[in-house]
């Protein structure tokens, strides 16, 4: 994170600035306006603006609404030490459009360094960049009940697998019967001859998964459900995953097995967020490092513009692996 932000400053205050015109408080609230975040300047629109404006604005655009109608904002840019009061130009706008979530008026649950209500926890470790899941970790659970009978569902977890061998898994409890859970390096459930795939399981086994070779690097995995439970979408750093698609020299696919439209469930019954390992269940390995730096629970089905732009401010905010898709109306 601290490399990303120190390419920002050098933008910002280099010999780049001879390349880029400064920034202005117009120019700032009509780019924003591109990520539908409305600003009200209360300076002229000439007025050259400083990173810690810049930054600042970031944050108020990174703000939503919880469960309970409150106020949320999930980043701390502009109390961070790079909030100077040296000038802004255009390409430091554009990199600070990046790390702004898209639909974050929408979220129903979310976890991250600064941000940890509506959660349960079972001895897992708070880090300035994430959630520690050590070995021997139990269930990290939602204290608020989540009833998506009647609308769509998106789900976007950066992670980060501390040793090849770690799995890692999370979905909805305890109605297993019809809801979805992602397996992330599950070698359970693989042959013996595939390195790691990312599972995702529903009603009657149908699934999708794709091979994953794991590194300590931290990725975004989003997964997107219909609200009748009867179609849903994966994305891994950002980039939709199709039905026999091979990226990545062949270390991603996804399984013949699936397809869209397959359904999952029914429809999503209510229960509690979960995410880490059952401590009950004797099938499961509890010995693995992981690192958790953001949950977002969407209660709408997000588009892949918006999935993209979010694994764009995930990498710009925690770093770890690049996204594999364009940023767009950026």
């Amino acid at each position: 994170m601290i490399s990303v932000f120190l390419v920002l400053m050098l933008v910002a205050t280099s010999a780049w600035a001879d390349v880029y015109p400064a920034a202005t408080a117009g120019y700032v609230r009509d780019t924003f306006a591109g990520h539908l975040c409305g600003l009200f300047n209360t300076v002229p629109d000439a007025t050259a603006v400083n990173m810690e404006y810049l930054l600042s604005v970031v944050d108020m655009c990174n703000s939503g609404l919880d469960a309970f109608g409150n106020l949320i904002s999930i980043t701390s840019y502009g109390t961070s030490p790079y909030a100077t009061k040296h000038m802004a130009n255009t390409q430091a706008v554009t990199w600070a459009m990046n790390m702004v979530y898209d639909s974050l008026y929408s979220v129903v649950l979310l976890l991250d360094p600064n941000w940890a209500g509506f959660w349960t926890f079972d001895g897992q470790e708070f880090l300035p960049d994430g959630i520690y899941f050590a070995p021997g970790f139990g269930l990290a659970r939602s204290s608020l009940w989540m009833d998506q009978n009647g609308g769509d569902v998106t789900v976007e977890v950066r992670f980060a697998l501390l040793d090849s061998t770690s799995v890692f898994s999370y979905g909805l409890s305890p109605d297993a019967r019809c809801n979805f859970n992602v397996h992330i390096n599950d070698y359970a459930r693989v042959d013996e001859n595939t390195v790691a795939r990312v599972i995702e399981t529903g009603m009657a086994g149908q699934h999708l998964l794709f091979k994953y070779s794991p590194d300590t690097q931290s990725h975004t995995i989003t997964t997107v459900y219909s609200g009748d439970g009867r179609d849903h979408q994966l994305f891994f750093d950002g980039e939709e995953l199709s039905p026999d698609m091979t990226i990545w020299d062949d270390d991603l696919f996804l399984d013949d097995n699936w397809a869209p439209g397959m359904p999952v469930c029914n429809a999503f019954g209510l229960g509690n967020f979960a995410m880490g390992c059952d401590l009950n269940d004797p099938n499961t390995r509890c010995d693995s490092r992981v690192m958790i730096y953001s949950v977002r629970f969407y209660s709408i089905n997000l588009e892949p513009p918006a999935i993209c732009n979010n694994a764009w401010a995930d990498y710009l905010r925690f770093g770890g692996a690049k996204p594999r898709c364009s940023p767009i109306g950026i």
